[in-house]
């Protein structure tokens, strides 16, 4: 990863920005926390389920993300929920469910 990053920075001439967003110690601070929550914790406390309970119902869990995320999501960006939008969670994690059954 670390080798594709300085490879697109350098194409697109994109290091000063870089360098810029270094400077701005709470966007710095906020993306560290994002980072941590989002990516380490969440892909440690998979990998642990997957080790406590069964596969399958671990990943129906886990696939239950673009439900739980549509109400915050909808509230934060003043989005109307559309059942379009509710019917495709619901069949993305009714479709991991079967995969697993």
């Amino acid at each position: 990863a670390l080798g594709m990053f300085l490879v697109v920075f350098s194409m697109f001439k994109l290091w000063p920005t870089f360098k810029g967003f270094l400077h701005q110690k709470a966007a710095l601070g906020w993306t560290a926390i994002g980072a941590f929550l989002g990516t380490f914790l969440g892909v440690s406390l998979s990998l642990l389920s997957v080790i406590f309970i069964q596969v399958g119902i671990a990943v129906t869990l886990m696939s239950l993300v673009p439900i739980l995320i549509i109400p915050p999501a909808a509230f934060f960006f003043k989005e109307k929920i559309t059942p379009r939008a509710v019917m495709g969670a619901f069949i993305a994690v009714a479709g991991v469910a079967i995969l697993f059954i």
